[in-house]
């Protein structure tokens, strides 16, 4: 045992001795010049652990926050997992623990240099070539606009009102991803970002979209009697989402929900319940519908029902979004 503790330290005990911290770890521009790169410094136990540190660090440097919804943020996304809109991140290197540090894409990352100091501690630099990814954000932002045109085009060939909806609430999301990037790219390379002419207005697109859900508001008629809390639940659900609500509407959903007392073994109230949201368009075709059932049990009746409340307040605000987001995207392929 005490030999192999012995030449443990025997084989450790150099590297430690000649450990040094290089003079890049507090300033990375002594290597990488600030007029063609944008270089971060991360450190950690491990290398790992240095370079998550140090992509995070070169993130934040570009960190832009677009004014807007976060429903277009969420849309955008949905058209990537779609496949209508080529994602950003499959122009960068960075890993699946990086991103989960930070909330930014970063196109064009690369490592570099990298070293321990008589601690142990590593560092590591994290960088972009500002001319390099200046190239890859055009071809990101071209590839966008190419989108947008077309979306927007596809709307104005359209007079129906879900379906001009669907391709400017793209248009809209796709946008602002691009004003996003353009907003990166002002960081990374001024000079190449200035350059970039998009062929339309962003603040426009969103406009056209905000007057398509204003023209397609949303509303609830009841097969039954009407339940005051679901219908709460459905307009806070389709708000967030970023539609609109009203009265009457271009698109209804027909909403029933039944509950039913089931006796069991058991010194609980138990109560069963269903609900069914069918989504229809002004010709009365059904686009999209959400359907649920389940038990919930309590010591008493009013809690049973609040637990069943909560319970579907839950399958409405997962299901009724992705529901109408699967219509919207088959509409766009």
């Amino acid at each position: 045992m005490r030999r192999s503790i012995a030449l443990c330290l025997l084989i450790l005990l150099p590297a430690l001795l000649f450990a040094k911290k290089e003079a890049w770890a507090d300033d990375p521009r002594k290597l990488y010049p600030e007029s063609r790169f944008l270089a971060a410094v991360g450190s950690g136990d491990t290398l790992a652990a240095a370079q998550q540190r140090a992509a995070a660090a070169l993130a934040a440097m570009i960190k832009v926050t677009v004014k807007g919804d976060m429903e277009l943020t969420t849309r955008y996304d949905e058209l990537k997992k779609g496949g209508v809109v080529v994602a950003s991140t499959e122009k960068t290197a960075m890993t699946d623990s990086t991103r989960q540090t930070t909330d930014q894409e970063l196109v064009g990352l690369s490592y570099g240099e990298t070293c321990t100091d008589d601690m142990g501690k590593t560092y590591a630099i994290a960088y972009l070539d500002r001319a390099k990814t200046a190239a890859i954000y055009k071809e990101l932002v071209d590839a966008d606009s190419a989108v947008v045109t077309r979306f927007l085009k596809s709307a104005d060939a359209g007079k129906e009102p879900l379906k001009r909806y669907a391709f400017l609430s793209a248009a809209a999301a796709t946008a602002a991803n691009t004003a996003r990037l353009m907003g990166q790219l002002l960081v990374i390379n001024k000079a190449a970002q200035q350059a970039l002419v998009l062929p339309y207005r962003i603040d426009e697109v969103r406009t056209q979209y905000r007057a398509a859900a204003e023209a397609m508001p949303f509303a609830v008629v009841w097969k039954g009697a009407p339940d005051e809390k679901i219908a709460g639940i459905i307009t806070e659900t389709l708000t967030a989402a970023g539609y609109a609500v009203g009265q009457k509407g271009a698109v209804t959903i027909g909403a029933s929900v039944l509950f039913e007392k089931v006796e069991l073994n058991n010194k609980y109230y138990n109560l069963k319940w269903d609900i069914t949201l069918t989504v229809a368009g002004a010709d009365g075709v059904a686009i999209a519908a959400v359907k649920e059932s389940a038990r919930s049990s309590a010591l008493s009746e009013s809690d049973a029902k609040n637990r069943s409340y909560s319970d579907m307040k839950k399958v409405i605000q997962k299901k009724l979004p992705a529901a109408l987001s699967g219509y919207f995207l088959g509409v766009l392929k």
